[in-house]
């Protein structure tokens, strides 16, 4: 017997109004039942249809919704009689299989067709040899929110919350084995909210006791390891999942394995990294490995081997898209038919090979912000726990059971995959929207403030809050205000010090000792490194830059310098943090050196005795000058009065007038 349960609604009057029902044969191939999804069975083999039964004849729910009881004939089994009856047109036993079913909704005024859909009906025979395991994986969180007063995250309102409540209260009334990913800052948000969000963390503490439920260890928030490592973050992953364990601690949670569930792309560095932060089995999407020519269509049922270096490997899974694709609903089909969409072809996938020998798996692993309508989950949990060939798993028991690849290099080996597979990302990644400049900056400035205050301020919120800036549900511009936020904390965290307001410097001999005076502003003890510089100075005996507690209120740091020049000139006085170089204070000096240096004296003292020797060499040669000039004065007038008396003489003997 084949039930459905339809909900009506049409502008026809409903006495106008039937059902007609229309099954094919088995789609033969992944791109055939794909078309079917659709709606398309063109490509389809018609088996069986009905006459139109008219709406007004059919049984009712207390909802008013439709029944629609369908009896199967198959091979030598006659159905018993019923409304719609349907033969598969099928020898004995080998019925088995995913038979799409087309219903329409017909106006049996006209004879159209108002709407039709196809769902599927999965026909099991009595002996099921081999079935397939399905591992779900359930994200439970938020986008980080904005810290509260105290620094604790702010719990999830609004939607966030609803989406929380479904989702929990889903996981709480199924009986199906699965695997939650429950995000730890979520955790811990919902722990610090009021009541309701509260409740919300004792239903997933509930779960987690649960035999048949697996939640995941996980990174503080949810991240792209790929986008961290090829950054040059590695450190900040394992930051993420030391965190991560600590918060799931706290919260009552047990959580199991040391699988990850990757989200986004997967190179060869950020696989060492899970592997060295813990993890040994990882699921990963089937555009992160190498494609292999199985002898199925369909996503991989096997597990395999990925190396990590050094003789070492990772046991995998690969998730499909189609499937992932049906998790989220993609094809439109609306919450209970999707739901059935996606049990169907886990099913095709099933009697892909129903006399194996090996255990066979797939991994269903949807989005991080998953929020599915409370009937396709419920439905997809009912269906898994209810369809024969299907069997739900936790992660941890998937890995234990699922054979691995053993082809021997021979998709006719074996169970016809390979046990070694490798990423198709060889080299890092494309560069990420993370901010990875800003996120290692602030580290940086956060590892200074501890070295700085060391124990004497809880500065866990504010690491909490910068893995927070990280997580992959926020936007690039989400994460820079996030650090700018936290800039903001940690500049105000770090006013610990002052210097003192006289910021001049007298120096009255060449070498001598700078007191620098330091207020400390809080009631604790706080290490800092006192840094001067100045391109008139040099710093002697390992005094600059000097670290120093402060214990007093006021207390003085001792530098020895020796001047390099005298004269007035700057010199930087800045109070840094120990490691991460977290500037606390910085303020310009001046330096006032009233000194002189041997050599100035030496260089003054010669220039004064050239000055000397230059005057007296003037002063000789002046005087020589005079008495030269003076003596040739006087022997020009001699000759002059000589030939004065010359002319008289001859004057006086000549003839007479």
């Amino acid at each position: 017997m084949f039930d459905l349960t339809l909900a009506v609604n049409s502008s026809v009057p409903r006495s106008q109004l039937g059902i007609a029902l229309s099954a094919y044969a088995p789609p033969e191939g992944q791109s055939s039942f794909d078309a079917t999804l659709s709606g398309d069975t063109t490509s389809e083999t018609l088996v069986s249809d009905t006459q139109t039964v008219p709406l007004d004849s059919l049984p009712t729910d207390s909802s008013g919704d439709v029944e629609v009881q369908t009896g199967i004939t198959s091979g030598d089994a006659t159905a018993a009689p019923a409304t719609f009856d349907l033969d598969l047109q099928c020898a004995p036993e080998n019925c088995g299989g995913v038979y799409p079913l087309r219903v329409q909704l017909m106006n049996t005024a006209t004879g159209t067709v108002v709407v039709d859909f196809v769902t599927h009906i999965v026909f099991v025979e009595s002996q099921v040899r081999s079935r397939l395991q399905v591992a779900l994986t359930v994200p439970l969180g938020t986008e980080p929110s904005e810290p509260s007063n105290t620094g604790v995250p702010g719990p999830p309102t609004g939607s966030g919350l609803s989406r929380l409540q479904t989702l929990v209260g889903a996981l709480t009334n199924s009986t199906a084995p699965l695997t939650i990913l429950a995000q730890p800052e979520t955790l811990q948000a919902l722990r610090g909210g009021p009541d309701e969000a509260r409740s919300v963390a004792d239903g997933i503490e509930v779960l987690s006791d649960e035999a048949a439920i697996d939640v995941l260890p996980s990174t503080y928030v949810w991240v792209d390891p790929t986008a961290l490592v090829d950054s040059g973050l590695s450190s900040e992953l394992g930051f993420q999942t030391q965190r991560g364990s600590q918060v799931m601690a706290a919260a009552g949670i047990q959580t199991s394995g040391s699988t990850s569930v990757v989200e986004g792309s997967l190179d060869e560095q950020t696989l060492q990294a899970l592997s060295s932060n813990g993890t040994s089995q990882v699921v990963v999407s089937s555009n992160d490995v190498n494609a292999v020519s199985g002898r199925f269509a369909g996503p991989s049922v096997q597990t395999f081997d990925l190396p990590v270096g050094h003789g070492k490997t990772v046991e995998a899974a690969q998730t499909d898209p189609a499937l992932e694709s049906e998790l989220a609903d993609s094809q439109g089909a609306g919450s209970v038919l999707a739901a059935h969409q996606l049990l169907a072809d886990l099913a095709l996938v099933a009697f892909e090979e129903p006399e194996a020998l090996w255990a066979r798996g797939v991994v269903l692993s949807p989005p991080l912000n998953w929020s599915p309508a409370p009937m396709f989950l419920s439905t997809l949990l009912s269906g898994l726990a209810a369809i024969p060939v299907l069997e739900p798993d936790t992660l941890s028991s998937f890995f234990d059971q699922v054979s691995r690849g053993n082809d021997d290099g021979n998709p006719d080996n074996g169970n016809g995959w390979p046990s070694t597979r490798h990423l198709a990302n060889t080299q890092k990644g494309t560069a990420s929207s993370l901010p990875a400049a800003e996120v290692g900056d602030a580290r940086n400035r956060l590892d200074g403030l501890e070295s700085v205050v060391h124990a004497a301020g809880d500065l866990t919120p504010l690491g909490d809050q910068l893995l927070s800036a990280e997580s992959a549900l926020l936007s690039t511009q989400q994460q820079l205000a996030t650090i700018s936020e936290l800039d903001q904390v940690i500049a105000s965290r770090a006013d610990v010090v002052s210097l003192s307001a006289i910021h001049t410097i007298r120096l009255t001999a060449r070498t001598a000792t700078i007191p620098i005076t330091l207020v400390r502003l809080v009631p604790y003890p706080v290490t800092v490194v006192v840094d001067l510089s100045s391109d008139k100075l040099a710093f002697l005996h390992g005094t600059n830059p000097q670290p120093v507690t402060l214990i007093q209120r006021v207390q003085s740091v001792d530098v020895d310098v020796s001047a390099r020049t005298s004269g007035d000139f700057p010199v930087v006085v800045s109070v840094k943090s120990p490691v991460g170089g977290l500037v606390i204070v910085s303020a310009k000096f001046t330096v006032r050196s009233l000194s002189t240096s041997l050599v100035a004296i030496l260089l003054t003292v010669v220039a004064a005795v050239v000055l000397l020797v230059w005057w007296a060499r003037t002063l000789v040669t002046g005087r020589r000058g005079r008495r030269a000039r003076r003596s040739h004065g006087a022997h020009s007038a001699g000759r002059h009065v000589d030939a004065t008396a010359a002319g008289a003489r001859a004057g006086a003997s000549g003839p007479a007038p």
